[in-house]
């Protein structure tokens, strides 16, 4: 069996695969993780990690399996036989966003736009051109809910606002003035780039606040979208 851990900003999440099928899944958050709540199967031959966190979380659990005789990879590598990659910097393209594209093309085989809400939000772009190998184009990185939130709380005097309100237009308390800001902020970033390409190309979501972008999409690409949560394993699967 097989490991594939996904470190992230915010938490830690774990899938026990058995012949490239999920059997097990866990997570917790990054403040309460410890090498401990791993899974200790003696059925696990081998690790995958992909952390875009301190590389003392990775080394850690490199660590932690070394002793037990297991074979782990801390994935970076942004290459793959089924995916060109075109980003410019590949050296800093993160690796959630690489997986998170690389998954999105084994899942839809076409065109396929892959939206990662979480501490950031990343809008990227897999395109199929003909019989061509497809490619991952690159995109767009903007603050995630939270992050967003924390900023104008942290910017500003009298705010102190949450995400639990009302989105609507125009607001009537400071709290759906910010929840619908920041909202509308995502989804007008979403609708710009939609329009990049025909209706046919399909969204897949994934991250911490895939819900919540689901429950507010745009009615015009809402039948485009679907929800993948654990779309990062679907690209360390093909590493497997």
């Amino acid at each position: 069996m097989n490991l594939l851990i996904d470190i992230g900003n915010s938490s830690v999440k774990w899938r026990l695969v058995n012949n490239k099928k999920i059997i097990l899944n866990n997570q917790c958050f990054i403040k309460d993780f410890e090498c401990k709540n791993l899974p200790s199967d003696s059925t696990i031959t081998a690790v995958l990690i992909a952390n875009v966190n301190h590389a003392s979380y990775a080394q850690s659990i490199h660590a932690w399996y070394q002793k037990q005789s297991v074979v782990v990879d801390i994935l970076s590598q942004k290459s793959h036989p089924n995916l060109i990659n075109n980003y410019q910097e590949k050296e800093r393209l993160g690796i959630d966003r690489w997986l998170n594209a690389l998954g999105a093309w084994n899942h839809f085989q076409q065109s396929v736009f892959v939206i990662s809400a979480g501490t950031a939000i990343t809008i990227d772009f897999v395109e199929q051109r003909n019989n061509d190998t497809p490619a991952y184009q690159g995109g767009m990185i903007l603050p995630g809910l939270t992050t967003a939130l924390g900023a104008l709380n942290q910017s500003t005097a009298n705010v102190n606002a949450s995400m639990n309100a009302d989105i609507s237009f125009p607001a009537k308390t400071t709290n759906a003035s910010v929840s619908t800001g920041i909202t509308y902020a995502v989804m007008g970033a979403v609708n710009l780039v939609c329009r990049t390409q025909p209706a046919s190309v399909p969204l897949v979501i994934t991250g911490g606040d895939a819900d919540w972008l689901l429950s507010h999409a745009d009615p015009a690409w809402q039948s485009r979208l679907t929800a993948q949560k654990d779309l990062i394993f679907e690209g360390m699967l093909a590493y497997l």
